[in-house]
């Protein structure tokens, strides 16, 4: 098959081109000669190649400057470097890295590797995302190590380290990186640091947080400086500063709050009796302050609750032998 030898301005005045041919027969793209196009590859009339090698696949407009494509489909958007085995790519933009698979619609990819999934616009900087799904910075599974994510949302996955600014976390293993702001949603906390920012249910067992809220989960180890802890489990760690509230040490019920104050005594309002007391009485102290059965059975709960924190943490019991201490008036 001949090809017809020409010039063509790609942007940066004329260089030594021609158009591709087809296996079908058809005629393709310009591309230059300096590029190293397979005779199997399609090129559609209306794409480019500039420089870079193509060994198969099939290119539906957009600009190739460089990198390598092995196979795959391209339809428009541009790609200055890299290395793209497989997969599809409509539009976006990709400077470097490696493509094993996936397809991305928009966006920019600077580096990094990338294995499957589906990519909506966003922004991929660095690191390695396998089988992941990103829609305008937004990652569905897959696992992450560097790279920078800002705002989008992560469902699932694991993140080993990075950086991630705003956005919500769904679920997921978290293992280092930094986080700051955004909302995460269950998953578990082995490491990192988390600044500022929401996170709803979940496990911490690691890592470093900074301010933010805290709604429910569980809290085994790591360090809480400051912030605000609603609700939830706390087993273990460092808590500096901030508030505690609804948490196994601190209750706040419909008329009242109740607590773990010290091993084997429980205090409510301006009440500290040990534990045996409160769960001998606490019923008939409610009932006596006026208390309607509903919240009545709440207290109860909360006491049993509390006790139940107490003894697996083997704080049940008193240290040292003691009278009770304070009223019953609430």
């Amino acid at each position: 098959m001949s090809e017809v030898k020409m010039t063509y301005d790609f942007g940066y005045g004329p260089v030594a081109a021609h158009h591709h041919t087809n296996l079908d027969g058809s005629e393709g793209g310009w591309v230059a000669d300096s590029a190293n196009v397979s005779a199997d590859t399609f090129v559609e009339k209306t794409a480019r190649v500039v420089g870079g090698t193509i060994e198969g696949g099939t290119i539906y407009g957009g600009t190739i400057y460089g990198g390598r494509i092995v196979d795959g489909t391209i339809e428009g958007g541009t790609i200055y470097g890299g290395t793209i085995k497989g997969g599809r790519i409509v539009d976006g933009t990709i400077y470097g890295g490696t493509i094993y698979g996936g397809t991305i619609y928009g966006g920019t990819i600077e580096g990094g590797t990338i294995y499957g999934g589906t990519i909506y616009g966003g922004t991929i900087k660095g690191g390695r995302i396998v089988d992941g799904t990103i829609y305008g910075g937004t990652i569905y599974g897959g696992t992450i190590y560097g790279g920078t994510i800002e705002g989008g949302t992560i469902y699932g996955g694991t993140i080993y380290g990075g950086r991630i600014v705003g956005g919500t976390i769904e679920g997921g293993t978290i293992y280092g990186g930094t986080i700051y702001g955004g909302t995460i949603y269950g998953g578990t906390i082995y490491g990192g640091t988390i600044k500022g920012g929401t996170i709803k249910g979940g496990t911490i067992k690691g890592g470093t947080i900074y301010g933010g809220m805290i709604y429910g989960g569980t809290i085994e180890d790591g360090i809480i400086e400051g912030g605000t802890i609603k609700g939830g489990t706390i087993y273990g760690g460092t808590i500096k500063g901030g508030t505690i509230k609804q948490t196994p040490l601190l209750i706040f019920g419909t008329r009242y709050w109740i607590g773990f104050s010290r091993p084997g005594f429980i205090t409510s309002g301006c009440i500290e009796k040990p534990l045996e007391w409160w769960l001998e009485n606490v019923v008939q102290c409610a009932e006596k302050h006026g208390y309607t059965v509903a919240q009545q059975q709440e207290y109860r709960v909360h006491v049993e609750h509390l006790a139940a924190w107490m003894k697996l943490y083997n704080v049940d019991q008193q240290e040292v032998a003691t009278n009770p201490v304070g009223t019953e008036a609430g």
